[in-house]
């Protein structure tokens, strides 16, 4: 992989963080990182889940001048609805039942760092109103306390919703959402990266093979044509989890179409291929999903000349597992 095609840029603990890919729309994105990368001003990731919206979030960070303070995450959609304002902002010792000693909040620990708010969309309408007086003063007062405390954060959210449809309908606060989006960065789905995705795949089969027990060299043609013609609704996490599958179900040193299970065994393709180049687990010939399951596993069965734990093994499952499905 030549450097035009992986892009590394390092992080406070020379751990490198990866892009991978030459495609156009990769490089409109490098060249929106790189114009934010020393400004504090909001910025507002938008696109589909698996995108890589954080990794996107991390290299402003690590690039900037604010790389040696904290990056700290939060998902707004993972947590109760309760528990985000003492997550956003600490709490004071006695604030609630339970708070049994001073907590900072997600906006302390990122003092002169970058404050990353994943899934921004989801945030509660009234804690919203709290938000945006946050990104108005520069202060937060901790739960329970009345003191005022002074922040330098810069604040970079994501969503993969369009917020402006969101404000459209009434379910977030318009003035929050142009404090949020003065920066707005759209991550392109990985179907507006065809250059990128054979790319992504050999790269994600080298780590599994680095980590694995066996060689795996590369992708049949039949396979990378079923990838070039998949319309990757989870995007690179997708891709990821595919190979790491098809690396445990290959039976040789190549990975040929039948060992890609797409979209979680039901995907389908996006444009017409040769009928050859389309996995037969990619929803055709009206298997089930329990049908296709007990195929993959009994061709595993006979590839391990009939030894059940070795299949198991081979497959990242149980024993137990392998008789329930073959059941």
């Amino acid at each position: 992989m030549s450097k035009k095609e992986m892009h590394r840029f390092e992080t406070l603990d020379s751990m490198p963080l990866r892009i991978i890919g030459k495609s156009p729309a990769l490089y409109e994105l490098f060249r929106q990182l790189k114009a934010v990368i020393n400004s504090n001003v909001p910025v507002l990731l938008e696109g589909e889940s698996g995108t890589g919206k954080e990794l996107a979030a991390r290299i402003i960070h690590y690039q900037s001048e604010r790389k040696d303070k904290p990056f700290v995450a939060i998902n707004c959609a993972a947590l109760p609805e309760t528990l985000i304002e003492s997550e956003l902002f600490g709490y004071e010792k006695g604030a609630f039942t339970g708070a049994e000693r001073n907590k900072p909040g997600k906006f302390e620990i990122a003092h002169r760092g970058t404050l990353f708010l994943d899934e921004i969309g989801e945030l509660p309408i009234d804690l919203q109103a709290k938000l945006l007086r946050v990104l108005q003063t520069g202060q937060i007062s901790r739960l329970g306390s009345n003191e005022i405390i002074d922040i330098d954060v810069h604040v970079i959210s994501a969503t993969n919703r369009k917020l402006i449809n969101e404000v459209a309908a009434g379910k977030f606060r318009e003035d929050l959402y142009y404090r949020l989006a003065v920066f707005p960065v759209t991550v392109p789905p990985l179907r507006e990266r065809g250059e990128d995705i054979i790319l992504l795949a050999e790269y994600f089969l080298r780590e599994e093979t680095l980590n694995g027990k066996k060689q795996v060299t590369g992708f049949s043609e039949q396979a990378k044509a079923s990838m070039l013609n998949y319309s990757w609704p989870g995007n690179i996490r997708e891709l990821e989890n595919i190979v790491k599958r098809a690396y445990l179900l290959c039976g040789g040193q190549t990975i040929e179409h039948t060992d890609l299970l797409f979209g979680n065994l039901l995907g389908t393709p996006k444009n017409s291929a040769p009928q050859d180049a389309v996995p037969s687990y990619a929803g055709s010939g009206g298997q089930t999903l329990a049908e296709i399951e007990k195929e993959i596993i009994q061709k595993r069965i006979g590839e391990c000349a009939g030894n059940i734990s070795r299949a198991a093994r081979s497959l990242g499952v149980t024993r137990a597992t392998v008789y329930k499905k073959l059941r």
